[in-house]
């Protein structure tokens, strides 16, 4: 049980970073990404999966 919270920990950690570091993202939704996904990782990181395949859908005008 541990491992596997270690391994949801770390996923988390990095989806932070791959969300901080994005240049279309503004500041406040950084925020809240980064203490949605450090606070509760498996939570956080279900959502923050869920949001990249809906900002990812054709014809989503997310990246114009």
């Amino acid at each position: 049980m541990l491992i596997a919270f270690a391994l949801i920990y770390a996923a988390s950690i990095w989806a932070t970073v791959v969300t901080v570091r994005d240049a279309q993202v503004s500041i406040g939704l950084k925020a809240t990404w980064a203490t949605a996904l450090l606070l509760l990782p498996p939570f956080g990181l279900l959502a923050w999966a869920v949001a990249s395949v809906a900002s990812h859908r054709p014809g989503h005008a997310a990246h114009v």
